[in-house]
C-alpha cells in the first residue's frame, strides 16, 4: 500500500497530492526518506517511482513493501497512472525531456538542479510550462529555505540597498568514487547518444552557491540577477572530461561583481565548507563555514540573524505542495535557474578543453586525487578578491572572458 503522510489527517484538509518520484537512487533518497517515513506530515501520496535501475536503490525493498509501483520510464508510468506532482531527480541530461513529458501529461514538476544542461532546453521547458499551464520549479534548496527567503525580502525591500560585491568559496574534496557514481554520466560532456551533460564542480555539487548569489541579487522574488560578463579559469586534476576546479568573476546587468571559487581536488586537510560575503550599499551579509547561520549587519550597526539555509533539505517539496494547493507563485523556476545554466554554457564555449594542473602538483591520497597547495591559492583569491591568474601563481591562467547578456543559444547545440 502506497504511503501517505496525510493518512488519518485528510478530513478538513485540502486534497492529497499524488506524487511520482522520477529517480529512486542518488539524491532522490533525500525525498524518499521523508516520503517513506510513517511520520511524514505532508499531504502527499507516493503513487509511483520511475527508475530503470530501481533494484539498485537502497530503499528498493521499502518501496516494494509499501506497495509503490515501479516503472522503467515516465512513459510507462503515465500509461497506467496519473500524478499531480512529478519530482525529477535524475541525471542532468534527462531533466528537460522528463520535465516536459510530465507537464504534458498533467503533472506539475519539481526538477532537481541544475535546470538542465543547455540554455536551449531551458527555453523548451519554459515553452512547455506556458503551453500546458503547469507549474515548473527547480530544486535549488537554498532558494526555498526560510533563511534565504527572509534575506531576499529584505533585499527586495531596499533595506540593504544595491548589491555591490559578492563572493563565495567552496573547497570540497571528492575522490574517484564520486566520478564513478550513477550510470556513467558524472563529469562527462555528453552521453553515448550525444546528449549534453556538462557535469562539473560548478554545474553540480557547488551549483547552489553560484545560483544563490544570482538569486539573492535578483530584483524579483522569482528572478535572479542577469549575468552580463564572465571572466573564468577552469582546471582539472582528475582524469575526467570536465573541470573539477573553477574560478570565475561575474558582472551582472545591475553592475554587481561576483567572485565564485570552487574545487574538488583539495587535500583533505584543506577542505572548506561553503562560505560567502555579500556586500551591499547599506550593509553586509555573510555565512562562515560551519557556523550554520546567515548574518546581516547594516551600516547603522543593526545585526540581523537569518538562520541556517541548510536547515531542511526537503523544504522545497513542502513549498511546492503548498504552492500547488494555495495557487501561489513558484519561488525558483526556470527563469531564475537559467542564469546559472548560461554561465555553465559560456564556460564550455570559452574553455572547451580544460587544462590539467602541472603534473608535479597532482598528488594522491588513497582514492583522492588533489592539487597540492590549491586550497591555499583559492583561499588567497577569496581574501584578495582575485582570480588565480591575477595573483601571478605559476601554473594558473590565462583567464578567458566572454559576454552573455541575452544569451539564448549554446554554440554546441
Amino acid at each position: 500500500r502506497a504511503p501517505t503522510g496525510a493518512e488519518g489527517k485528510e478530513k478538513g484538509m485540502q486534497s492529497v497530492v499524488r506524487l511520482v518520484m522520477v529517480g529512486v537512487g542518488g539524491y532522490a533518497l533525500t525525498y524518499l526518506k521523508k516520503l517513506l517515513d510513517p511520520q511524514c506530515d505532508l499531504p502527499v501520496k507516493l503513487v509511483g517511482g520511475v527508475d530503470p535501475f530501481a533494484k539498485n536503490s537502497p530503499v528498493y525493498n521499502e518501496l516494494v513493501a509499501a506497495g509503490v509501483p515501479l516503472y522503467d520510464t515516465v512513459e510507462d508510468f503515465y500509461r497506467e497512472q496519473e500524478a499531480d506532482l512529478a519530482i525529477i531527480a535524475t541525471p542532468i541530461q534527462l531533466h528537460a525531456g522528463q520535465s516536459i513529458y510530465c507537464m504534458e501529461h498533467g503533472s506539475d514538476v519539481l526538477c532537481e538542479k541544475p535546470v538542465c544542461a543547455v540554455i536551449d532546453d531551458v527555453q523548451r521547458m519554459i515553452e512547455a510550462r506556458d503551453r500546458t499551464g503547469k507549474r515548473l520549479a527547480i530544486g535549488y534548496q537554498w532558494s526555498y529555505s526560510a533563511a534565504v527567503q527572509r534575506l531576499k525580502q529584505d533585499v527586495l525591500s531596499g533595506r540593504y540597498g544595491r548589491p555591490l560585491r559578492m563572493k563565495t568559496i567552496v573547497l570540497w574534496p571528492r575522490d574517484r568514487e564520486y566520478y564513478r557514481r550513477g550510470s556513467g554520466w558524472a563529469a562527462h560532456k555528453k552521453n553515448a547518444r550525444g546528449e549534453w551533460i556538462l557535469d562539473s564542480v560548478a554545474a553540480n555539487a557547488t551549483a547552489h552557491y553560484l545560483h544563490n548569489m544570482l538569486y539573492v541579487a535578483g530584483n524579483q522574488v522569482d528572478r535572479s540577477a542577469r549575468v552580463e560578463k564572465i571572466k573564468v579559469e577552469t582546471y582539472r586534476a582528475n582524469q575526467i572530461e570536465m573541470f573539477d576546479t573553477c574560478a570565475m568573476r561575474l558582472r551582472t546587468a545591475e553592475d554587481t561583481e561576483m567572485l565564485y571559487l570552487v574545487a574538488h581536488p583539495i587535500a583533505r586537510s584543506g577542505a572548506r565548507n561553503p562560505e560567502f560575503i555579500y556586500e551591499f550599499e547599506n550593509g553586509t551579509v555573510s555565512c562562515k563555514a560551519d557556523e550554520h547561520m546567515m548574518r546581516g549587519v547594516l551600516s547603522d550597526g543593526t545585526q540581523l540573524l537569518y538562520g541556517d539555509p541548510n536547515a531542511d533539505q526537503t523544504r522545497k517539496m513542502a513549498w511546492m505542495i503548498a504552492t500547488m494547493q494555495e495557487k501561489t507563485p513558484v519561488l525558483c523556476g526556470p527563469e531564475a535557474a537559467s542564469e546559472h545554466t548560461k554561465c555553465i554554457n559560456k564556460i564550455e564555449e570559452l574553455i572547451p578543453e580544460t587544462p590539467f594542473f602541472p603534473a608535479e602538483k597532482i598528488k594522491e591520497d588513497g582514492e583522492l586525487v588533489y592539487c597540492a597547495g590549491l586550497d591555499a591559492v583559492l583561499g588567497r583569491c577569496y581574501a584578495e578578491e582575485k582570480l588565480p591568474s591575477e595573483l601571478g601563481v605559476p601554473g594558473f591562467g590565462p583567464a578567458r572572458e566572454g559576454a552573455l547578456g541575452d544569451y539564448r543559444h549554446f554554440a554546441g547545440v
